[in-house]
């Protein structure tokens, strides 16, 4: 049963991204938090020319990650946004970690990326 409450974690704060590199974050352990299956991110990226996408990845034992869902955002240029995810994802799991990865070539100053669940 869900806890009804929405919570929000900071995955990334200020981190910086090399062209064409990626980070990567924490585990997430959603069984703690009783989702209902709504969640969204926002987004801030500073860089001149860069361009990041967001995905998820998922586990069930949380040791291997799968990436099973559809990109959070692609093509995302230098400003803040919310965004919600995909329809109907992600599908069940109790491990989640998120992957920001630049993809025109130039470096990320930035990177702030806060997680919504409901």
């Amino acid at each position: 049963m869900s806890n009804m409450f929405i919570n929000t974690i900071k995955v990334f704060d200020q981190e910086a991204i090399a062209g064409s590199g990626n980070i990567e974050s924490d585990v997430i352990e959603l069984h703690k938090y009783k989702p209902e299956g709504f969640f969204s991110i926002q987004l801030t990226t500073v860089g001149t020319s860069s361009q990041v996408k967001v995905e998820y990845l998922l586990s069930l034992d949380g040791v291997t990650y799968v990436d099973c869902g559809t990109d959070i955002v692609t093509g995302f240029t230098p400003s803040t946004n919310i965004y919600a995810f995909p329809t109907g994802e992600p599908v069940i799991a109790p491990y989640m970690k998120f992957k920001v990865t630049e993809t025109a070539g130039n470096d990320v100053s930035s990177c702030t990326l806060t997680f919504c669940i409901q």
